[in-house]
């Protein structure tokens, strides 16, 4: 099974970040892995919505749906997958908390497990591949998340535009 659990601290008000993090139209600005976010059966992220996530890894194209079945704002919020094409896991989710270190700063912790094809290619590929990339991927993603959540906090803005305070 590839796991991961990191966490970043982010110059940035918890609510900016969570706002940032759960905007599908920003996601490909921080998530390197990520192409495009859809909601299929909701206009906004909640619990129960169903998102379609496309991107491509090591050439080739992919998909994943991962529906929301926690939603607790500026807290945490959890998916887990429903459907994928041109991905190796066969089940998997994940865990987003936010953690208030103060007015104008927080802690970003991101949780991943994916379960690979039952085969032994699937298990020699999780072990020397997918692990790796996911811890790869999840750092870099985590210092683009927060070079522009504190971008945007320098601009006095929350990820909707609206300025803060």
């Amino acid at each position: 099974m590839a796991r991961y659990d990191t966490s970043i601290e982010i110059d940035a008000p918890v609510e900016l970040v969570w706002t940032l993090t759960q905007s599908a139209e920003r996601r490909p600005e921080w998530d390197g892995r990520v192409q495009w976010v859809e909601l299929l059966n909701a206009e906004t992220q909640k619990k129960g919505t169903v998102m379609r996530t496309l991107g491509s890894t090591w050439g080739r194209p992919f998909y994943f749906d991962l529906e929301t079945v926690v939603f607790e704002p500026c807290r945490r919020c959890a998916v887990v997958l429903v459907g994928s094409k041109g991905m190796p896991f066969v089940k998997g989710g994940g865990t987003w908390k936010y953690e208030e270190l103060g007015e104008s700063r927080c802690r970003f912790r991101a949780t991943q497990n994916f379960n690979a094809k039952n085969s032994l290619f699937g298990r020699i590929a999780d072990k020397l591949f997918y692990q790796p990339y996911l811890e790869r991927t999840t750092e870099q993603s985590l210092i683009r998340l927060k070079k522009v959540a504190e971008a945007d906090a320098k601009q006095g803005q929350t990820s909707r535009g609206e300025a803060l305070g």
